[in-house]
């Protein structure tokens, strides 16, 4: 961890006031938007946003930490996909150690977990969360987190809140990995990733899971709210055309 990640990773405050201090002058602030930028460009800069993501009481703080979260998670999944690539291997390979790949997981399902129980969070740091949660799974699924779409369908059990960060996981799923050409994604590696995703989530039956709860919440939300019932049906038959059920 470099000196300047170890400084703002010691306190969760340094961090507030360095994201208010760029957010508030809309980014004009160079200073603080420079010193943002290189505490990206760490290769640990997940960690802290791991960390601080769930101390801060920032709005800005925790859409800066998932947004960078997102994009960290992302590019380790590229690079993976690039070195199983380079060894000829059919696997996506692993970027994470053990150790690092529990505690995504772990803190992963805290937030999304606290999100629905708090309901408090705002539509745009719920939908970061969300993307967050799709770039873990392309990152761990179905190798180190096979219970992914065991936990996201748990959500239900949650009431109302947790159809909506349900609906928005899924939805995520399929804009930033199952949505290739459609999401201006068309390269090899792109299509590779969605095929597997595709295909483990057929073999162990996730589908099948999927698609029983989202029928459910319709049949259920079509006489209750027929809203919710509207924005389920939306993300669901984004699924429609590749699924064997």
């Amino acid at each position: 961890m470099s000196g300047t990640l170890e400084s703002y990773a010691a306190s969760v405050d340094a961090l507030d006031a360095l994201v208010r201090e760029a957010f508030a002058n809309c980014g004009t602030s160079e200073a603080a938007t420079e010193r943002l930028r290189t505490l990206r460009e760490d290769k640990g800069c997940w960690r802290l946003c791991l960390m601080h993501y769930g101390a801060s009481k920032s709005a800005e703080t925790k859409f800066w930490c998932l947004q960078t979260l997102a994009e960290s998670l992302e590019g380790l999944t590229r690079r993976a996909r690039e070195a199983a690539a380079a060894a000829e291997s059919s696997s996506r390979g692993e970027s994470l150690s053990e150790e690092d790949a529990t505690a995504l997981k772990n803190a992963v399902g805290v937030y999304v977990t606290e999100a629905v129980e708090l309901g408090n969070d705002s539509a745009y740091v719920k939908n970061k969360l969300a993307q967050v949660c799709a770039q873990a799974m392309a990152l761990e699924y179905p190798t180190r987190w096979p219970s992914f779409f065991t936990d996201v369908v748990g959500l239900l059990n949650a009431g109302t809140n947790g159809v909506d960060m349900f609906t928005r996981v899924m939805e995520a799923i399929d804009e930033e990995i199952i949505a290739t050409v459609e999401a201006g994604r068309s390269g090899k590696g792109d299509f590779t990733l969605s095929m597997s995703i595709k295909d483990a989530m057929r073999a162990d039956g996730s589908v099948q899971l999927i698609f029983d709860a989202w029928r459910q919440c319709l049949t259920h939300f079509a006489r209750t709210a027929p809203r919710v019932a509207s924005r389920i049906w939306a993300v669901a038959r984004r699924y429609v055309d590749w699924v064997d059920i």
